[in-house]
This record gives C-alpha cells, structure tokens and sequence, in this order.
C-alpha cells in the first residue's frame, strides 16, 4: 500500500496518524488501525496468549494417541528443517501457512530487535547446521538490519550460517523492473528536523503470489527428495499406524 502511494510509514517526528497531506492516507491508515485491534480482540496476536485455555484427554492412551496420528508429521529434512527469517511481520504472516507444509521454521524479526534475536531466534541455531533464507527490503538500511542480524545470530549460535537472501535481490529487480520509492533516513544529517532520501524497493513489491513461488521454489531446491513423496509416505504411515492403535481397543 505505501509502494501504491496509498499510505506511507511514519517519519521521525510525524505522527503515524499520517501526513496529513492526502486524505486517503488518513482514511487508509485508520483503517489500518481498526483492523489490527480487531485482530488483536480476536486473540490472533501471536505476541498475546489466548483468553482461553483447554487441555486434550482421552478415556486411554491409546485413543488419545489414536486422535493424533492425523497430524503427526514427517520430516522432510535430513536434519533440523531450515530458519525463513523476514523483516516484516506481515511478510511472516502470509508465508506462514507454506512453511507449515514444509516443516520450515519461520520468524519475522521486524526490523533492529536484538532482544528477540537473542531469546527467541538464536537457540533455534544453536547445535545444529539449519539453513537461513532470508527475506527483507532492498535498501540501506534494509542491508544494514540484515547485516545486523546475521552478525548477531552468527555470535549466539557460535558458528558461520549459510544464509541466503532469497528475496528481493537485485537481479529479481531488474528482472521485473520494479521501481523504486524514496525513504527518508534522519541518521545521515546533523540539521534539526533533516533527513536524507534513498532509494528503496520493498519486498511486498513482488507481489504475494511471486514471494510465495519463490520460497516454495527455494524450498524445493533444498530438499532431498519431492515434498509430495514425503506427504505420500507419511499418509501411508498414519493409516498403518491408526490401524495398529485401534486394534489396542478391541
């Protein structure tokens, strides 16, 4: 929406009510608003536990096993399945059902948030050899928080990961031709209220089906065998094992 002209983020010093300058950015904006405390009334924050809480149980151990052998899951992987890092929540959000199919942990760092990384994301890359892609704006200050991020998951995790910036690259920006919008950056001047302008090209430009094909594609690259292979043998598996489960209860 701010690559459509529609609403723009925030500058320092400007409320994020907007400009002021287009009414439609005001009228966007507060839309944008109404629809984020619905969703957090809703209880789909994934930063806020649910009003609720419920327990499974069975009459035995048997049936409750049994009530999850629909979905256990088989790992594709020949290790710890690979680390999808974006920038941005809402990015997360849209690929978050895709990285389910392939078992891929994923994480939205939002920007610089050391704190997360430290407790949150580092000790998924603790012990193992997990695979980064990552996913963020082409920009100053985009490089600069994935260079940040990447220094500061190196240290914790006490290793060098192969990470991969799977989107947006240069080259898929000149394949598309994508034009670029102007970011305002206020570190680079000494003059109250000043700033300096840079170009900038925004990962949500490609378009959600193009993100989607290209993590899938990404994805598949790494796998050792056709994810519909695994999904194949892992439905053969929940029948042979449901089968022997209600055989326990007769």
């Amino acid at each position: 929406m701010e690559t459509a002209g529609l609403v723009r983020k925030s500058s320092r010093g400007e409320s994020r009510r907007g400009s002021g300058d287009d009414p439609r950015e005001q009228e966007v904006t507060d839309a944008l608003i109404w629809l984020r405390t619905r969703v957090w009334c809703l209880g789909l924050d994934c930063g806020r536990d649910p009003p609720t809480a419920e327990w499974e149980h069975a009459p035995t151990v048997a049936e409750f096993v049994r009530a999850s052998v629909d979905i256990a899951r088989v790992n594709p992987w020949p290790g710890e399945p690979p680390l999808m890092l974006v920038e941005s929540r809402s990015l997360g959000g849209v690929l978050r059902a895709m990285t389910s199919e392939y078992l891929c942990s994923i994480a939205a760092t939002n920007g610089q948030v050391g704190g997360f990384l430290h407790t949150e994301v580092a000790p998924i890359l603790q012990r193992n050899d997990r695979v980064v892609l990552y996913l963020g704006d082409f920009d100053l200050q985009g490089h600069q928080i994935e260079a940040n991020t990447r220094r500061v998951l190196e240290h914790k995790a006490r290793r060098r990961i192969d990470w991969n910036r799977i989107a947006i690259t240069e080259e898929q920006i000149a394949q598309r031709g994508l034009t670029p919008i102007l970011k305002k950056d206020h570190r680079f001047t000494t003059e109250p209220g000043g700033a300096r302008e840079f170009e900038a090209w925004e990962c949500e430009a490609l378009g959600q089906g193009t993100i989607q094909r290209i993590v899938r594609d990404a994805l598949d690259g790494l796998l050792p065998e056709p994810l519909s292979d695994v999904l194949e043998r892992e439905a053969e598996q929940r029948v042979r094992v449901a089968e022997l489960l209600d055989g326990l209860d007769e």
